[in-house]
């Protein structure tokens, strides 16, 4: 196959520019590289967070959540080759020796990135919502969820790999005149819609904990803030799935495709960074308190103490440690013994605890 040929010939009135034919790779290279920055500056101020501030350690949320990030990394590594096969140019301009076989091995890579990505975050979602409530009803759902994200990634990428007969027709197109395949259409719109209604449980799962919680107005708006932001990555879904069947039946794909690769781009990061909100919380209350001020109101920290200015009289101060201790009622609203607000990943009670233990009916 010469490598002269190309995928089709120019519309009409329109000349082909062999030496620089027009592309959008700095629009697919600048939205990628923006959203994996954001990302991985999310990861890393929560790990800063568990490890410096918190001092519990790393947990098993946080090490899906960097494999999470390492898949999201890697499908912006793909698509620079991607683009050198096809990816951003016109249809037309686009030789067929490329588009037959490296246009379609990025795709499918990228595909199974996306897909692996996505169900790592959601896992480090659920991981941690399983700390979020000793309620065995929740933490039953919870589990449920999580066997259901893992089971759909594992279809969605054997799917991907295994969509003709013979196998190797998935990403070799020189194959296709007598392969069997699978239609791309439907199987895409079929797992796009089923991710969405799986992001929508996630998100709203853990709305009756919260619902029942005692916390001050700032506290309940903070709340609210992260829950938006996984409702941002639900519409970001709906509008990438939206995309899928104009671009299956479109007559300049390599061209249309861009839109739809930016909005993976801005899903897959925009989770990871919903996924690492909740944790970054003792990150702003130690160096941005105004965002997170708590209902105690003008307390002003200096020196390693609190100067409450509300007792003019005695100006009582009280050590870093006394501070912790009493932030302990405020921020942790969810009646959860969380690492992320008991010095030393300790419980009331003196139990080292990673995740919610079961109530035993006894308050604390």
């Amino acid at each position: 196959m010469s490598e002269s040929i190309y995928m089709a010939e120019p519309p009409k009135g329109l000349l082909r520019n062999e030496e620089k034919p027009p592309n959008m790779h700095l629009e697919i290279s600048a939205t990628g590289v923006s959203v994996v920055v954001l990302a991985a500056m999310a990861v890393s101020l929560r790990i800063f967070t568990r490890v410096s501030i918190t001092k519990n350690g790393i947990a098993w949320d946080d090490y899906t959540i960097l494999i999470a990030l390492a898949f999201a990394i890697a499908m912006l590594g793909v698509s620079f080759e991607h683009m050198q096969y096809g990816l951003g140019y016109h249809y037309w301009d686009v030789k067929t020796v490329d588009f037959a076989f490296g246009f379609q091995v990025a795709t499918l890579s990228n595909t199974i990135f996306y897909a692996t990505s996505l169900a790592f975050t959601k896992v480090s979602i659920l991981l941690f919502y399983l700390r979020l409530s000793p309620h065995i009803w929740f933490r039953v759902l919870v589990r449920i969820l999580l066997g259901i994200v893992v089971t759909y990634a594992i279809v969605y990428d054997l799917l991907s790999i295994f969509a003709c007969k013979p196998i190797a027709a998935s990403w070799d197109l020189r194959l296709a005149p007598t392969a069997t395949c699978i239609d791309t259409l439907t199987k895409y719109m079929a797992l796009s819609v089923l991710n969405i209604i799986i992001d929508v449980f996630t998100l709203v799962l853990p709305i009756p904990v919260v619902v029942g919680l005692q916390m001050s107005v700032r506290q309940k708006i903070s709340i609210i803030l992260i829950f938006l932001t996984g409702g941002f990555v639900c519409v970001i879904a709906l509008r990438r799935t939206i995309l899928l069947r104009p671009l299956m039946v479109s007559t300049d794909y390599t061209w249309d495709a861009v839109e739809q690769y930016q909005w993976c781009f801005a899903e897959v990061n925009a989770a990871i960074i919903c996924a690492s909100a909740p944790a970054l919380r003792p990150f702003f209350m130690k160096y941005v308190p105004s965002l997170l001020k708590s209902r105690f109101g003008s307390s002003h920290q200096h020196n390693g103490y609190v100067e409450n200015s509300n007792d003019l009289g005695s100006r009582a101060l009280e050590t870093i440690s006394q501070k912790r201790s009493r932030k302990v009622s405020i921020m942790d609203a969810y009646e959860l013994n969380s690492r992320d607000y008991i010095e030393e990943g300790r419980t009331k009670d003196g139990h080292v605890d990673d995740e919610a233990r079961l109530w035993d009916g006894k308050k604390r």
